[in-house]
């Protein structure tokens, strides 16, 4: 049965349930979407290249296609992923989390330059999605208002592309796989590699399954960071510390992100544990929130992502106080992870 775009089927529906030691449920089980169009044909540094609309394009019995891809690179092709190993080679990387296009256009690349001013080491743009099943209620928001917006998954590709160009950071994207598997994944990672993506982050592409997905981003050069949940056993914690490029993300709860008060005993074991089992570095977001938060955690992990506190900031600043409020904000993280 094929599901309409923006409609993931899932497995589980309660939120607590999304993030375990499969990655996002809804993952499994997935059915394949309907291609839109066979082969599009682009031109890419003086080639025209032929490329299916979707990674799973059905074929008519007897119907013969020829797909022309891109020559195979390895992922260290990519200036994004030599940047992405320098995060670890000094402190602990700040990652501030920012839904691409919220609020709008115009704020979001004011939010992001401050934040690289401020101290960030790296920056995750959110590809906004219809239901994201791993983000709680703030982030949600901000992918409802940057979809009205008119923020699809192109206009994504072009935000970033404008920001790489003016940030000396390097950028991560993090989004849903039905929107990636609309466009292609050869298609979307040539694209994202153009932009000056580095890497992706894709809470519904558990490493089982993502065969296909790492091969299209090695031939682009991009980086593939998995997630590391709380329930995760220790052997899989080590396929997805091999199968992530750089580094991998450990999830801090069992749940959607969101702001928490306190950082629990439970955090420090999971973290302990994968400390040791994991050979490369590995970051901690979803709830952190606070500098107390990076002072409680900073020799357990080896960086951090903050997202839902700096969307709040977004949603709640007036437009002329919004840099300064991300600049303070990620300035005090910094001080923190120092």
């Amino acid at each position: 049965m094929f599901l309409p775009p923006g409609r993931p089927k899932t497995l589980a529906s309660d939120p607590v349930d999304c993030v375990s030691d499969h990655g996002v449920a809804g993952a499994h089980g997935r059915a394949p979407l309907p291609s839109h169009g066979a082969v599009a044909l682009r031109e890419e540094r003086g080639r025209t290249l032929a490329v299916p609309s979707s990674p799973f394009l059905r074929r008519d019995a007897g119907q013969k296609q020829q797909i022309l891809r891109p020559p195979r690179r390895t992922q260290d092709d990519g200036a994004g992923v030599p940047e992405l190993r320098r995060l670890f080679s000094g402190g602990k990387p700040i990652i501030p989390f920012l839904t691409a296009g919220f609020p709008s256009v115009p704020v979001f690349i004011d939010a992001a330059t401050a934040a690289c001013d401020a101290g960030a080491t790296a920056l995750e743009i959110g590809m906004p999605f219809s239901d994201p099943l791993a983000d709680g209620p703030a982030i949600q928001y901000s992918s409802q208002v940057a979809l009205a917006g008119g923020v699809t998954l192109p206009k994504v590709l072009e935000i970033t592309a404008r920001l790489s160009a003016r940030l000396p950071i390097p950028i991560l994207l993090m989004g849903y796989l039905n929107p990636i598997m609309q466009m292609g994944f050869d298609r979307f990672a040539c694209s994202a590699h153009d932009a000056g993506a580095a890497g992706t982050i894709i809470p519904d592409c558990p490493v089982d399954e993502a065969g296909e997905w790492r091969t299209a981003s090695r031939r682009a050069g991009l980086a593939n960071v998995f997630l590391i949940a709380p329930t995760t056993p220790d052997g899989r914690v080590a396929l997805i510390d091999d199968c992530s490029t750089v580094f991998s993300y450990c999830v801090s709860v069992a749940g959607v992100t969101g702001v928490r008060r306190d950082i629990s005993d439970s955090t420090r074991r999971f973290l302990r544990r994968v400390r040791r089992v994991a050979k490369k570095p590995y970051v901690v977001g979803f709830g952190i929130s606070k500098p107390e938060h990076i002072r409680a955690l900073k020799d357990l992990a080896d960086g951090f992502v903050v997202g839902s506190a700096l969307v709040s900031i977004l949603r709640d600043s007036p437009r002329l106080r919004v840099a300064g409020n991300i600049g303070r904000a990620i300035a005090g993280l910094v001080r923190a992870a120092g």
